[in-house]
């Protein structure tokens, strides 16, 4: 019986203590659960739209983010384009959407440098002379000559005063500028934005694009029905709806050309 008793006695105690225990472990969920909520909502209030969304990090930030991947060659990756001869271009843009000039100095590289360009199904023209609030990347499908237009970003440098024209242009790092002139398409890579392209300049104006991380990337801050597009650090950033399919229809060495009035 006294054994019993003291069993008894001492599974009582064990009882107690765990209720008391999971009474105070209630208590402190209840004492986190406001702070949470609290911290969430700020979560979503600092998650802004209104423009570059990398800005919330420094650009060395923004550099050992995208370093792992940079050593990507495309010529691995995409080793089965042509390398013919793509012949006329004259019949490029039929409905006369993009800039003379600028379709022009595209066509002009082109043409001159297709042993170099492997994609020949796709050309990009961007127009950075247009406002931000236009369609100004023209995505032309070579064969066809059609062209579908996109929004896209520029950097906030060359944009100083957030007025939806870019006005400066540079190829210096930390600049936070547009870069302009030839550019070849690379490899891909998942990034802090998701799908991205790597770009290679081909000119003094540009020859800077793998150090400056300047790719192809999807933003939020870029889409339809907004005044002007939110600002990058030097990306021609792509609308998120339609980032992944132009990326994996221009990779691979295609020429990406950004033109702008000088």
């Amino acid at each position: 019986m006294d054994f019993l008793f003291r069993t008894s006695a001492i599974f009582a105690l064990t009882i107690g203590g765990v209720a008391q225990t999971n009474a105070q472990f209630l208590q402190g969920l209840q004492n986190l659960l406001p702070n949470l909520t609290t911290q969430l909502s700020n979560t979503n209030t600092n998650d802004s739209e209104s423009d570059e969304e990398q800005s919330l990090l420094t650009e060395a930030d923004w550099i050992e983010q995208e370093r792992p991947f940079q050593e990507q060659s495309d010529e691995i990756l995409y080793p089965s384009f042509s390398k013919e001869i793509f012949g006329d271009t004259s019949h490029l843009d039929p409905l006369d959407e993009i800039n003379d000039d600028a379709l022009n100095a595209a066509r002009k590289y082109f043409d001159n440098n297709q042993a170099k360009i492997l994609n020949k199904t796709y050309m990009s023209v961007l127009d950075f002379s247009l406002h931000s609030g236009k369609f100004r990347w023209f995505l032309i499908h070579l064969k066809s000559g059609k062209v579908e237009k996109l929004y896209t970003a520029h950097g906030e440098g060359s944009d100083p005063n957030n007025t939806g024209t870019a006005e400066y242009f540079s190829n210096r790092p930390g600049s936070h500028m547009s870069s302009i002139g030839a550019f070849h398409t690379a490899g891909t890579y998942e990034g802090s934005n998701g799908l991205s392209l790597y770009l290679d300049g081909q000119e003094s104006t540009n020859n800077k694009a793998r150090e400056r991380y300047i790719v192809v990337h999807g933003a939020k801050y870029v889409t339809s029905g907004r005044e002007k597009m939110g600002r990058s650090f030097g990306c021609p950033a792509l609308d998120r709806a339609h980032h992944e399919r132009v990326i994996n229809l221009i990779k691979g060495r295609s020429l990406f050309y950004i033109w702008a009035k000088q």
